[in-house]
């Protein structure tokens, strides 16, 4: 309902300003607004296609109106976005074009035009054709760092890492924005490239230059520890591993399962055990819990195990705790009781599996799985492990 009000209210608003300029002829003559009568006539016109939702009409007279002075620039560049805004990409770009072509070169009009025609141009698809338009611009100081970041948003959609990574040092260094999060990012992206392709000592240096740039950077350490434990390093493995969760708390659920395994792999029980008590000592997210009571099982037990796992849900319930344990009272009650047992855990299943297990903390979105960029709204770092009783 706003927006149908813009579409009208943009040209009456552009109608107000050429009579109140006929009105005020009389004050000094530089303040004189002088557009040919059919201008005007081709707005109102204008309106009216745009009421009877003739869309090209309406821009046939828009960019056909003679006159080009700041007010027409704003008003047809403003038109051009709602059209953006509205996904009609097409009668944007024909809009924002028809700037660029008029407008002065080199003026802040042409400018203007050129940066909502690569806005057009980056919304539909048109990579390639957005790229050249901001490349040009980052030569504009009126628009080079909103240029620069839109081309550093079109190379992480394209996975171009490297040239993402040279402007954001470049934004840096200007020391008006810092990017130590995103770009230790971009070396973990080319870090898990080189893994794939088989190139360990490259991956290695990626990450160290992403830890240079983000010191406590959760990925890196992950990496890291995810290649020692592959060459059998495994004190350099639960040294990273515990570097993530000293630094990300909530990330515990992510590294419980390989750090519980390279203190196994150590052959170290003792500090396997002196870890146990550490998790013991604190409320826990439940895949911690889980992972923990399988790894006391296999050192003291079946009894050991089963009162670790009471202890900890009795600290921090949740909806995940109570199924299973509802599971593992099913074996040991009648055939009468472990029907209701059944029909608990069946209800509990159902209510668990609809759940986000990591939600975003900059936009709200809910996932199902760890992204390290959200994938709504494109920060990097910001989702995080949904704890609480329906979830961790």
């Amino acid at each position: 309902m706003l927006l149908n009000l813009l579409w009208l209210l943009l040209p009456v608003a552009y109608l107000a300003g050429w009579w109140s300029g006929r009105k005020g002829a009389g004050l000094a003559p530089a303040c004189k607004v002088r557009r040919r009568p059919s201008d005007a006539r081709s707005y109102v016109r204008g309106l009216n296609y745009l009421i009877s939702e003739q869309q090209d009409k309406a821009i046939d007279l828009f960019v056909g109106i003679d006159r080009l002075d700041q007010e027409m620039v704003e008003t047809q560049l403003a038109l051009g976005n709602l059209f953006r805004n509205r996904g009609q990409f097409d009668h944007a770009i024909r809009i924002h074009e028809n700037l660029v072509t008029r407008a002065a070169a080199h003026s802040d009009a042409h400018a203007d035009a050129l940066l909502e025609l690569a806005a057009d141009y980056s919304a539909s698809g048109l990579f390639d054709r957005a790229e050249e338009i901001y490349g040009d611009l980052l030569n504009n100081k009126r628009h080079a760092d909103t240029a620069r970041d839109a081309l550093i948003g079109i190379f992480e959609r394209e996975k171009d890492w490297p040239r993402a990574i040279r402007l954001a040092e470049e934004q840096q260094r200007s020391g008006e924005h810092y990017r130590q999060i995103q770009l230790g990012h971009y070396y973990c992206e080319l870090a898990e490239q080189a893994v794939r392709n088989d190139e360990r000592e490259t991956a290695r240096l990626y990450l160290k230059k992403a830890l240079a740039e983000h010191p406590a950077s959760a990925r890196a350490n992950i990496l890291r520890a995810n290649l020692a434990m592959g060459r059998g390093d495994y004190s350099r493995a639960i040294e990273c591993y515990t570097a993530v969760e000293k630094a990300n708390p909530d990330l515990a659920p992510e590294i419980i399962s390989p750090l519980l395994e390279a203190f196994e792999r150590a052959g170290d029980t003792r500090a396997l055990k002196a870890y146990i008590r550490h998790v013991r000592s604190r409320n826990n997210a439940y895949s911690v819990i889980r992972v923990t009571q399988q790894a006391i099982r296999r050192i003291d037990g079946d009894a050991a195990a089963d009162r670790f796992f009471k202890e900890q849900i009795l600290k921090r319930p949740s909806l995940k705790g109570l199924r299973d344990w509802a599971q593992s009272e099913l074996d040991k009650n009648k055939r009468g009781e472990k029907d209701k047992f059944a029909v608990i855990i069946n209800m509990l299943d159902s209510v668990v599996e609809d759940k986000p297990a990591y939600v975003c903390s900059a936009c709200g979105f809910e996932a199902r799985s760890l992204h390290w960029q959200c994938p709504s709204c494109g920060t990097w770092d910001s989702v995080r492990t949904f704890i609480g009783a329906e979830g961790e």
